[in-house]
C-alpha cells in the first residue's frame, strides 16, 4: 500500500473509516505542484495518505456555470443493495476573480462483489481579471473490506488562460486496497494547461468539454475495462498526447503541455 511522499504515516486500525474522506481533501490539500510537465508520469507513490486541509478561496462563478462553485465533482460508492454504481460528471467553470477550481473523481467499493466507476471532465476558463489562480485535478479510487470489488476513477481537466504565469495547477491520482480479497483499483488524472487562449471570445465548440475530451475519457475508461495491467500506462499516455495535439489545435493555444498521472492499488 502506497501513498504521496510528502505523508509518509504509519496506518491506525481506524483508517478505513476516514478513507471516504479522502479525495475531498486531497482535494482541498494546499499542495504546490511542480513547474508544468509534459506528459509526466510519476510513479507509484510510497504507505498511507495524510488527510491535509487548507483554505479555499470560492470566487463567483459566472451565469452558465455549472458545478457547485469552482468544483465538479463525480462519485461513485456502491451498496450491497445497489453494487454497481456509476457516476460521469462534466462541467465549464469560469472564474472572474483570484481563486482555485477542482475537478474531483471519487469511486469505492466496501462491499462483496461491488464495483464502482467515476468520470470527471472539467474546462476551467480564467478571465483577465481573475489574475493569480490555481486548478487542482484529484482522481481517487479505493476498495475495503470486500471481496471481488473494483474501483476505477478517471478525472480530465482542460486548462485555459491567456498567461502561463496566472496559473498554478496540481495533478493528483491515488488509488488504494486495504483489507481486500481479488480487488483491483485504478485512478488515472490528467491535466491539459492551454496558454494564449483568448477566454473572452472562445471558439465555436469550447464552451463546454469537448469532443476530444470526451472521446478521450471513453477510450481511457475503455483501456481499464480490457487492456492488460502491464499495458495500460502505455496506452493510456499515448491517449494523452493524441488528446494534447487535439486540443491545441481546437482553441488555437499557443502552447500546450498535459501531465499524467496514473496509480493503481
Amino acid at each position: 500500500m502506497t501513498a504521496h511522499p510528502q505523508s509518509r504515516r504509519r496506518v491506525s486500525r481506524a483508517w478505513p473509516r476516514r478513507i471516504g474522506a479522502l479525495a475531498l481533501a486531497v482535494a482541498a490539500a494546499g499542495l504546490t505542484g511542480p513547474p508544468i510537465a509534459v506528459a509526466q508520469v510519476r510513479p507509484d507513490p510510497p504507505a498511507s495518505p495524510t488527510a491535509m486541509t487548507a483554505n479555499v478561496i470560492r470566487p463567483l462563478p459566472l451565469p452558465g456555470t455549472k458545478g457547485s462553485g469552482s468544483d465538479l465533482v463525480a462519485s461513485a460508492q456502491p451498496t450491497a443493495v445497489d453494487p454497481q454504481a456509476a457516476d460521469n460528471e462534466t462541467a465549464t467553470l469560469t472564474l472572474n476573480r483570484p481563486g482555485k477550481a477542482n475537478t474531483v473523481a471519487t469511486a469505492s467499493a466496501t462491499c462483496d462483489g461491488c464495483a464502482g466507476t467515476a468520470t470527471a471532465t472539467a474546462q476551467v476558463r480564467f478571465l483577465p481579471a481573475a489574475g493569480s489562480i490555481r486548478a487542482d485535478n484529484v482522481a481517487t479510487a479505493w476498495n475495503a473490506n470486500c471481496e471481488n470489488c473494483s474501483a476505477q476513477a478517471v478525472s480530465i481537466q482542460v486548462v485555459t488562460a491567456r498567461f502561463a504565469a496566472d496559473v498554478t495547477v496540481t495533478n493528483r491520482a491515488l488509488a488504494i486496497n486495504v483489507a481486500c480479497t481479488r480487488c483491483d483499483s485504478t485512478a488515472v488524472a490528467i491535466q491539459y494547461v492551454l496558454v494564449g487562449v483568448d477566454p473572452i471570445r472562445p471558439r465555436p465548440n469550447t464552451t463546454t468539454p469537448d469532443a476530444e475530451t470526451g472521446q478521450l475519457a471513453t477510450r481511457i475508461a475503455q483501456t481499464m475495462r480490457s487492456a492488460p495491467p502491464s499495458l495500460q500506462r502505455a496506452a493510456i499516455l499515448a491517449d494523452a498526447q493524441r488528446g494534447r495535439a487535439d486540443l491545441q489545435q481546437r482553441y488555437g493555444a499557443s502552447s500546450a503541455t498535459v501531465t499524467v498521472d496514473y496509480q493503481t492499488g
